[in-house]
């Protein structure tokens, strides 16, 4: 070695092998080659050098969160890059082999050489001296990457980054024909399940000269943070190594090149060996040219990168893996995705026989990676969104859902937003995608939650941002995952997935309920006293924003026991849920029917006893789905029971009513407005107990973000209530608007439900933030009451037709009234 000395202070290295060398020793005892003393010291012309310090014990491999934090705050002491020259698949078993030599270079420069590898540091390359070790390893894996020339592996550890090029000779066999040569450049990253370590790699052009194969590399430009832990085997022959290294590239030397470029975007890399047919290269250029183009036209852009053309490479890389998208380099480690230091590689076989579409599917969808680059940075990116959205645009070339994403589908019922950063938790979520496309009519929501990256927003705010708030699309979203309503994202069907819960394939995707029988004496009794009949309960965990389903079991017998008049019902006592159920006819599959859907104070779900028999007879299966649209986990206790509603005949009549307002939503242009309206008018008169729920005339909408008023919002208010019936499951609540005129909102009765959906014009203050048509929507609920009486609970919610996003409001009206005297 030229350019260093020895790091250890007793004895010297050999300069052939690099074993260390007894004191006044003349022969190395490891290739009993001649040595003289100071065989190591500085020869003449060369820059001078210091001895490296100490070298400390080994520690564990720091975590990548802490040693990026060092890099960031300047990259301090301890930094370390290593450079590995050979194979691509390092394998440190049992026949690992090791020669070290160590020095100090200094900014004049320096050479470090062992054997067939020189490295040699140009003036001016550091600006303060840098401790290095060279190392040789020998390979334990049969694993060679095509057209591979170099024999042993070569650790360069660096102690500082290096951001000048390095000349790096590796030398070139004798008995091989001078002919192009490139060599490779890699790096460890982690797999996609995050623990895995595989090494990814790049090519340059190398030149032979006088039998050397010679490139310039800038280290910082390939390597990595070093995952694999070389010191631990290297300790155990005794052999004094340096700290887990924080950086580390491989560098391979190959031989012969070839280059395929179609005048694009792109540039098509292999070994000359692995040439694959001009077509098919010409075929892999064309899908990445339609991929840019299509990602162009829809408004993406590509300013970030400055390297045209980008490298493809083709090699061989996991089975099932069609291309891949990398970066490699430690800026990209510190600051984030560097658009500059990507590239993509290209299975060979999927290049030679796999299935072109998927080929082209997996292009456009590591392609989107690329484009994302250009967006997002190291504090604003979000590993599981960035997957999502590639995925979603390999669905649509592809026309089905990718493996991957089928492969992972459980995971969407732990949360629309993922509560784990991960890939695997992206593919998932690429349904999420799908459904808000449908939503939106577009995917343009996805550019803007990518302009939000690039402002620096933070990654859930820059998300929400641009897909709105979860919590008032979940229960949609997730029906559409049961129902498998999407044309290429249909991950599941309803009876599959009833079938993997109620046999417990599949404890993620929810639970079983099982219903017991009863006795005709039970339902009889019920059904005269009007008492509730409990037939099974279940316990679900559901994430925040997520869902569980449950599948409900039932014997056959319970059907001939059941009276007409009763209703099978499913409710929690946990509040803000949403709970549907679902018929699934067994013998016709695609035949689901959503039974109810409702988001109330309470949840719960109902079917008539007339129709759950008919549907047991039928073979009929029935899928409770729960979603939490809450920002919290919840433990719901879901509960099954027979029960008997009062008939509608029974609910006409007068009501002591108590009205709440309970939320009130205005966007703050409508609330700068009603500011201005508010200036200088005189209050209106108050008409307590005669006010319809959704008039505004005792409302100061300017101040709706005051928490005084807040507060006064959920005060009582005596509203007395008539019922009329219209029909044989019709009829209307009656209201005393402010005008002193009734005010009749219809609804259909069913199951104990009072249905409300209505269009009517708005009146009052009310006009002013309708408009001309006001919608009430809502559910309530009926049922016997203490001393023979029928109680309402009714949850509504007010809001200008067509426009509820901008302003609603949500109140409650409850009531109860006695029994008709002629009731048995």
């Amino acid at each position: 070695m030229s350019g260093g000395v020895p790091e250890e202070g007793t004895g010297m290295l050999c300069p052939k092998c690099g074993n260390q060398l007894p004191e006044a020793a003349e022969f190395c005892p490891g290739c009993k080659s001649p040595v003289r003393q100071g065989n190591n010291a500085q020869e003449p012309g060369q820059p001078p050098v210091t001895a490296a310090p100490e070298l400390s014990a080994p520690e564990p491999a720091p975590q990548l969160e802490k040693s990026r934090k060092k890099l960031a705050v300047g990259l301090g002491v301890g930094l370390t890059v290593v450079l590995i020259i050979a194979v691509l698949a390092v394998c440190l078993g049992p026949r690992l082999f090791v020669k070290g030599v160590s020095a100090v270079i200094l900014p004049g420069g320096g050479v470090v050489e062992l054997e067939d590898l020189k490295l040699e540091f140009g003036s001016g390359d550091v600006e303060e001296p840098v401790n290095v070790r060279l190392t040789r390893l020998k390979p334990g894996g049969d694993s060679r990457p095509d057209g591979l020339l170099s024999t042993f592996l070569y650790a360069l550890d660096i102690d500082k980054p290096i951001d000048k090029p390095v000349t790096v000779r590796i030398k070139f066999p004798a008995s091989r024909p001078e002919k192009n040569v490139m060599i490779g450049l890699g790096a460890e990253v982690k797999g996609a399940d995050g623990e895995d370590v595989r090494v990814v790699y790049r090519y340059v052009g190398a030149n032979i000269v006088d039998g050397w194969a010679e490139a310039e590399v800038v280290p910082s430009d390939y390597a990595n943070e070093a995952l694999i832990q070389l010191n631990r085997p290297l300790l155990s022959m005794g052999v004094a190594y340096a700290q887990p290294s924080n950086l580390r590239m491989y560098v391979m030397s190959f031989d012969g090149s070839a280059f395929f470029e179609d005048g694009g975007h792109f540039m098509f890399i292999f070994p000359a060996s692995s040439k694959p047919i001009k077509e098919d290269a010409r075929r892999v250029l064309t899908d990445f040219e339609d991929a840019y183009r299509a990602y162009l036209a829809g408004g993406y852009i590509y300013s970030k990168r400055t390297k045209w053309p980008f490298d493809v490479y083709l090699r061989s890389i996991s089975e099932g893996i069609f291309a891949a998208y990398e970066e490699t380099g430690w800026r990209n480690m510190v600051l984030g995705r560097q658009p500059d230091n990507g590239f993509i590689n290209i299975s060979k076989a999927a290049l030679s026989e796999g299935d072109h579409n998927i080929l082209r599917s997996s292009i456009f969808h590591e392609w989107f990676h690329a484009v994302q680059s250009n967006y997002t940075t190291k504090g604003s990116r979000s590993e599981w969104f960035d997957e999502a959205t590639a995925t979603y645009h390999e669905g649509l070339v592809l026309g089905k859902i990718p493996e991957h994403a089928e492969g992972t589908r459980a995971m969407i019922f732990d949360g629309i937003y993922s509560p784990e950063d991960t890939r695997r938790a992206g593919y998932a979520r690429a349904l999420v995608i799908d459904f808000l496309a449908d939503k939106f009519g577009s995917d343009d929501f996805i550019l803007k939650a990518y302009k939000n990256f690039d402002m620096g927003i933070a990654p859930r705010d820059a998300i929400l941002s641009a897909t709105g708030d979860p919590a008032k699309w979940a229960g949609d979203f997730y029906e559409s995952v049961v129902f498998g309503k999407s044309a290429v994202f249909r991950a599941y069907i309803p009876i599959t997935l009833h079938n993997s819960i109620s046999r417990g394939w599949d404890k993620t995707e929810g639970a079983p309920l099982y219903l017991k029988n009863s006795s005709q004496e039970e339902i009889d009794r019920a059904s005269k006293t009007g008492e509730t009949i409990e037939l099974g309960e279940a316990a679900v965990d559901v994430p925040a924003l997520g869902a569980r389903a449950l599948a409900v079991r039932v014997k056959p017998e319970l059907a001939g026991v059941l009276n007409d008049g009763m209703t099978l019902r499913f409710t929690s006592p946990e509040s803000g849920l949403d709970m549907r159920l679902f018929s699934i006819a067994v013998n016709n599959p695609a035949n689901v029917t959503r039974i109810t859907a409702t988001v109330t104070r309470a949840a719960g779900s109902t079917v008539d006893v007339r129709s759950f028999k008919q549907a047991l007879v039928n073979k009929t299966q029935y899928l409770l789905l729960v979603t939490n649209p809450s920002g919290s986990a919840k433990t719901v206790p879901v509960l099954a029971d027979l029960v008997m509603f009062p008939t509608l005949d029974e609910l006409v009549g007068k009501f002591d009513g108590i009205f709440q307002v309970t939320d009130v939503h205005i966007i703050d242009k409508l609330k700068a407005d009603a500011a201005k309206q508010s200036a200088g008018a005189k209050p209106s008169a108050k008409t307590s107990g005669s006010d319809q729920g959704c008039d505004l005339d005792n409302l100061d909408l300017s101040k709706l973000n005051d928490e005084t008023l807040k507060q006064e919002l959920g005060k009582p208010e005596k509203t007395p209530f008539e019922i009329v019936k219209t029909g044989q499951d019709k009829g209307s609540i009656v209201l005393k608007g402010t005008d002193g005129k009734p005010e009749e909102i219809p609804f259909t009765y069913k199951n104990g439900e009072l249905i409300v959906d209505y269009n009517h014009p708005a009146f009052g203050k009310s006009r002013e933030f309708f408009g001309k048509i006001m919608s009430i929507k809502g559910v309530a609920r009926a049922a016997y009451g203490a001393n023979d009486t029928v109680e309402i609970d009714w949850t509504l919610r007010c809001f200008e037709t067509g426009a509820e996003g901008d302003f609603y409001i949500d109140a409650r009206l409850t009531g109860r009234h006695p029994l008709p005297a002629n009731n048995p």
